[in-house]
């Protein structure tokens, strides 16, 4: 079956509205990416990560906005879809207020309720690939009670979560509300292939694996656009990129930070942050604990990849006591094996972090932190072999480990191959390098089958947030692991309104992950795009996209 081709919006009849002034607008902005996905705008289609560009590129909008790099859930929500909401008294509902006169791309009309619920509809319907149906332990209804009115009500025996504001912002990963009007007219492949957002920009052109080109809209209620048009390339080779960037034909493009400063120095360029800082965070697939769904109350079913034998020694069988403390002496093992260290300065030039927050976000000073803690940043080679000793394995063991290749705003395959370079060195272990294409690669993370080791980013947040729900048997992506404590502290905390509660509830299950080690973080690194030196580029609520707020770029020259 061919690649589908989006290309410029077909228009119902056309009214006669005069054209905003937009002779403020001029130049184009060319940015290259690793790779642009096959156009997907039916919101069913919205599969991570290729939802992240729809928002950062400013070709759709959510209903919250949170202007800010590194956002939490008490982050001022501002410049949103929605002008007002309220919660009712029990948490069952949220009802919302859309700003009124907020228009689709072209002749598609003002943006009502009704595109809301077909949005939110169309993401839950049945075969929906769309990220946003991970926010199902939650997220029920969506219903409309007027023309610029909607309700969301929670899920039987959930409430609203304290961070809904974030996680129905730009700063959470799914694609937007998209025109109803769209999907009566031109059905779903129609709408699957045509781009009608409220955002920034409008596209004319998208051509999956090759370009696209975005024409920026005269005005728009949030933010109007600066430049006149994007040209987005798409360029998988980092090296080939960068010689397009030192030639003058990109203005913006990704950069690995070891590269940053030369090209710099090179071409007058400048580096701009593009994200929180991300931690890497190493996982130790295939221990799936979990017997029962915290949100359901229904049993968990045997996961394909919980296989705690001698062939995966880093799983561990939580009935079996022995077995389960060798596991999480190899798990030990493993994070004292890898030199963080030498990973900064060789990989990140000294631009990664090393600590001190955990894996919940506790650093010293907070006053439930403990020191022990910090030991998960600790390099011991000699202590690693001798943990491998005594759980039955002294000359190490064969394990698969995952680099996806394609797919930067998930993972760093250079930092990825260096800490399994690590693991053969200090460890003696037999690394099975899996390169599959991560959308491949992806049915297997949320299915549960994969056993292994690998390290995706992970965003830091606040120690009084309830947090990474992603370690639960809830549908939806997984890391690798689902984890009763983990669960438990993730449920109770969306429903405790205590800030000292929630605080409790993550001091518990770090320390029960300081006992365990389920996970290792490796370290934090930053992200960065070149950016050519007549180019003003400041991008502030980027989530996992290349490059994206194109409407804050200005051309200088």
């Amino acid at each position: 079956m061919p690649a589908a081709t989006a290309t410029a919006s077909p228009q119902p009849a056309k009214t006669a509205t005069p054209a905003p002034d937009n002779s403020g607008q001029h130049g184009t902005l060319r940015v290259a990416v690793p790779t642009i996905p096959p156009a997907g705008f039916l919101p069913s289609n919205q599969k991570y990560p290729d939802v992240l560009n729809y928002m950062s590129w400013g070709i759709t909008s959510p209903l919250m906005y949170q202007d800010a790099l590194a956002p939490n859930f008490k982050t001022p929500v501002t410049k949103a879809l929605v002008s007002s909401w309220s919660m009712s008294s029990d948490q069952q509902s949220l009802t919302f207020h859309l700003r009124q006169g907020v228009k689709f791309t072209g002749n598609w009309g003002e943006l009502t309720a009704a595109d809301v619920v077909y949005t939110f509809d169309q993401s839950f319907a049945t075969g929906s690939m769309a990220r946003v149906q991970q926010e199902g332990f939650w997220m029920g209804k969506w219903q409309q009670t007027g023309p610029y009115t909607v309700m969301l009500h929670a899920t039987q025996g959930a409430v609203i979560p304290p961070d809904w504001a974030r996680r129905l912002s730009n700063n959470w990963t799914w694609g937007g509300i998209w025109s109803k009007a769209v999907y009566d007219k031109l059905g779903p492949s129609g709408a699957n292939t045509t781009a009608v957002g409220t955002g920034p920009f409008d596209v004319e052109k998208w051509s999956d694996s090759q370009e696209v080109k975005l024409k920026a809209k005269p005005s728009q209620y949030r933010e109007t656009a600066k430049v006149a048009f994007v040209d987005i390339r798409a360029i998988p080779d980092e090296a080939t990129r960068l010689s397009a960037f030192r030639a003058g034909e990109i203005d913006i493009s990704p950069v690995s930070i070891r590269f940053m400063n030369g090209v710099m120095q090179d071409t007058g360029a400048t580096a701009t942050q593009i994200t929180t800082l991300n931690r890497q965070i190493l996982w130790y697939a295939g221990n799936f604990w979990a017997k029962t769904d915290i949100t359901t109350g229904k049993p968990v079913p045997k996961r394909l990849a919980f296989q705690p034998d001698s062939q995966h020694p880093w799983i561990g069988n939580p009935d079996d006591p022995a077995q389960m403390q060798k596991s999480a002496d190899v798990r030990w093992a493993i994070s004292y094996a890898i030199d963080r260290q030498a990973l900064n300065k060789a990989i990140l030039d000294g631009y990664g972090a090393l600590g001190p927050q955990t894996f919940y976000g506790f650093a010293p000073g907070d006053p439930l932190y403990q020191s022990k803690w910090g030991d998960v940043y600790k390099f011991d080679p000699q202590k690693a072999k001798e943990l491998l000793k005594e759980a039955g394995y002294p000359n190490g063991f064969s394990v698969d480990f995952y680099i996806p290749p394609d797919a930067p705003g998930v993972s760093d395959p250079q930092l990825d191959q260096a800490v399994a370079q690590m693991l053969q060195d200090n460890l003696d272990l037999d690394i099975h390098i899996d390169s599959t294409a991560y959308a491949a690669k992806r049915p297997a993370l949320v299915n549960r089958q994969f056993a292994g080791l690998w390290i995706p980013y992970d965003q830091l947040f606040p120690p009084d947030e309830p947090q990474d729900g992603f370690q639960t048997p809830a549908p939806g992506w997984n890391p690798g692991v689902e984890i009763p404590a983990a669960q438990e502290a993730w449920w109770k905390g969306l429903h405790t309104s205590s800030e000292q509660g929630r605080l409790q509830l993550n001091a518990n299950v770090q320390e029960d992950l300081y006992n365990l080690r389920w996970n290792t973080i490796v370290l934090t690194k930053p992200t960065f795009d070149l950016v050519a030196k007549n180019v003003k580029w400041h991008p502030t609520s980027l989530n996992g996209a290349a490059a994206g707020d194109f409407e804050k770029a200005v051309m200088t020259g």
